[in-house]
């Protein structure tokens, strides 16, 4: 699992959104996939794709603790 990203870090790399949300990048890349809700990257610089930290934090607080969206609740979902 990839390390958090820097506490004052503003826009995240795919690797440091995985180490945000606790998450291996396959997880990662099934949220993007399956939820509609999920925070799009914002696109530097052409194709350069970077994650708000902001976007993903309010995602994370609209999910119920314990939420997983392959049905049921996981413990510990998002590092909380």
């Amino acid at each position: 699992m990839p390390p958090p990203p820097p506490p004052d870090a503003v826009f995240l790399t795919k690797v440091e959104s995985c180490g945000f949300y606790r998450v291996k990048p396959r997880r990662f890349d099934e949220l993007r996939r399956h939820d509609p809700d999920f925070p799009k990257p914002r696109l530097l610089s052409g194709a350069i794709a970077r994650w708000s930290r902001r976007d993903l934090e309010a995602y994370m607080e609209s999910r119920p603790q314990g939420w997983c969206s392959t049905g049921g609740a996981r413990t510990g979902a998002f590092g909380r």
